[in-house]
């Protein structure tokens, strides 16, 4: 796993590291500031952040050793095609506290594990793969390279749930996993479909790049609920199709408006979609106003 990520980086860094490959102590550095890592929304940060920075010690590289160089480590906005390379790794394993522990899959984003699967037969109850998950974080599963899993899923050929990636495997708990559902909110429960709708790209490098939220305030990592997603995205659309903000104009320009019952969570759909609006140049300032602190961002 570490080589298969050490082999990518020096693809994706040849001009910056002058051709020459990375040395074990510098793979070291980059593992390093994984460790440093303390919660899951620490590592969504060095993901999302999309580099790592190492001191080049490889003497091969005489022009840059000893010098600071980027790593890019993740394309957010390069969906799909271009530099990032996605992979499925099958029965990855790594040594717990009660001995080798097997995940059944994991989706590599660059060389880096960011979905963790668990898969079980139509039969099997999801809540025992839930405890199963559980049971793996309770043990330490989730280090040193595992630190950067950012979403871990449960799934049989006629059911899904997944959940962000939590600090406590104490909540990793029924109550806290999602389900899929599609545009009109109907439950997607068939692996065909979620496959291509959830776990195929774009859609799994959006749920890490767009959907995941690095909330600092409780230090706990979230993630859009499908229907936060499909306004995310309507929204999004109308944006770009319209180019609202192309001609100066003194008059309003109506766009839209995000609502739902209390407590669905508009206020954390708005602020995703007004971070993704500023990140696509779709918008120069975004201002909130909210009727009470408690929605204060």
């Amino acid at each position: 796993m570490i080589q298969n990520w050490k082999n990518i980086l020096f693809e994706n860094n040849k001009d910056i590291l002058n051709g020459i490959a990375l040395s074990d102590e510098e793979m070291e550095q980059v593992l390093n500031e994984v460790k440093k890592c303390n919660t899951f929304v620490d590592s969504n940060v060095l993901i999302t952040g999309e580099f790592i920075g190492i001191t080049r010690t490889n003497e091969l590289d005489q022009e840059k050793i000893g010098k600071q160089v980027q790593l890019r480590i993740f394309y957010r906005r390069d969906i799909k095609a271009g530099n990032n390379i996605y992979q499925i790794a099958r029965q990855v394993s790594t040594n717990t506290i009660d001995g080798e522990k097997r995940a059944d899959l994991m989706l590599l984003f660059n060389g880096m594990p960011l979905i963790h699967i668990e898969l079980k037969n139509t039969n099997t109850d999801l809540q025992k793969v839930i405890i199963q998950i559980q049971n793996y974080s309770r043990l330490g599963f989730y280090k040193g390279i595992f630190k950067l899993v950012q979403v871990i899923v449960a799934m049989k050929p006629n059911e899904m749930v997944y959940m962000p990636n939590v600090n406590s495997y104490q909540d990793i708990v029924e109550d806290k996993f999602l389900k899929r559902t599609d545009s009109n909110n109907n439950l997607v429960s068939q692996w065909q479909e979620l496959i291509k709708q959830f776990l195929s790209i774009p859609a799994a490098h959006r749920m890490v790049s767009d959907y995941t939220i690095a909330d600092s305030s409780d230090n706990n990592l979230k993630i859009l609920r499908s229907y936060q997603v499909h306004a995310v995205n309507k929204i999004q659309e109308k944006f770009f199709k319209s180019e609202f903000f192309k001609e100066k104009s003194k008059k309003s320009v109506k766009g839209g408006h995000i609502w739902h019952s209390t407590g669905s969570g508009k206020t954390l759909t708005s602020f995703k979609l007004a971070t993704l609006l500023l990140e696509r140049d779709q918008a120069d300032i975004v201002s909130f106003v909210v009727d009470r602190i408690e929605l204060g961002i």
